[in-house]
């Protein structure tokens, strides 16, 4: 009878390690990367000929060739606003379903590192750098330091007020504003990397 309670306890026990280790591994297979980086250039993932460029104040984030300096050295720092993470009820407009869609992906902003200005979505559907204090948060689905992101404006997409519809950051070719494209974009020149240097 003791051998028995014995056997049972050791059972017990292995099969409570067992679920501990699932658990452990479940939970460590969803957790997504937080990234973001101190300093660098965000080019177009298919093309260093579409980087992220800002070459004044108040005005449009543009596509151009790779060239680091005042208007291309910028920084993607991971936010402290809903833990900076997407949660079932943040960043978004609750309701539209977005949260639901990037849950766990990072919320970060960007700024220029020489003037401080940050990137923002204007409503005319373009990217502006404006300045510090008037930026807005991106959902960053992906890692543009080993691969490449989409970053999606969290304030373009409550904007849209449709269920699932995403405002992605786009580029339009060379020399021209980055813009805001909703939908599907993930085939279209919405991703981005960090220019390795």
């Amino acid at each position: 009878m003791r051998r028995c309670a014995s056997i049972a306890a050791a059972l017990a026990g292995l099969a409570l390690t067992l679920t501990i280790t699932s658990a452990s591994v479940t939970a460590s297979a969803q957790v997504r990367p937080r990234t973001g980086f101190p300093a660098g250039v965000l080019c177009d993932q298919r093309s260093t000929a579409l980087c992220m460029d800002a070459p004044a104040v108040n005005g449009t984030v543009n596509g151009d060739a790779y060239h680091p300096g005042n208007a291309q050295d910028l920084s993607v720092s991971v936010e402290t606003n809903c833990g900076g993470k997407v949660t079932s009820t943040c960043p978004f407009t609750v309701g539209l379903g977005d949260n639901n869609l990037f849950i766990g992906d990072s919320i970060v902003d960007i700024h220029n590192l020489h003037t401080g200005d940050a990137y923002a979505y204007n409503p005319d559907n373009l990217i502006y750098e404006v300045g510090s204090g008037n930026g807005q948060v991106y959902v960053q689905v992906g890692n543009m330091v080993n691969g490449f992101a989409y970053l999606v404006n969290v304030y373009a997409t409550d904007l849209t007020n449709t269920y699932q519809d995403p405002v992605y950051i786009c580029t339009n070719g060379s020399g021209n504003a980055l813009l805001g494209k909703p939908g599907n974009q993930t085939s279209t020149d919405c991703g981005w990397t960090k220019h390795s240097t």
